[in-house]
């Protein structure tokens, strides 16, 4: 046994729903090779995988005023590509995974 403290890996499927368009860097494919890679490497099995809590609104608001959280989700809810400029991209499924990162 190892005296070394475990690695965390903190991951949500919510993740991969976080679709910011073609052409950009922060999509679900980069998750897929990285998850690929720890796995192919045999790293994943000596990670102390957990995951993801969704963060509540009084966790997001410690960091964000409330106007921008709700903003953020009536953009995602109304189908926006982008949240206050076009280097925000958001799809239906930003919010919750911005949820998730926040506890991460």
């Amino acid at each position: 046994m190892s005296d070394k403290a475990p690695t965390g890996l903190i991951q949500s499927d919510h993740f991969l729903e976080h679709d910011t368009g073609p052409g950009h860097p922060e999509c679900p494919e980069r998750l897929r090779a990285i998850h690929a890679k720890l796995g192919a490497s045999g790293l994943r099995d000596e990670l102390d995988v957990l995951t993801a809590p969704a963060a509540d609104l009084a966790s997001l608001t410690r960091v964000h005023p409330a106007s921008y959280v709700e903003r953020v989700l009536e953009r995602v809810e109304a189908g926006a590509n982008f949240v206050d400029s076009p280097d925000a991209n958001v799809s239906s499924g930003s919010y919750e995974s911005a949820a998730r990162a926040a506890l991460s």
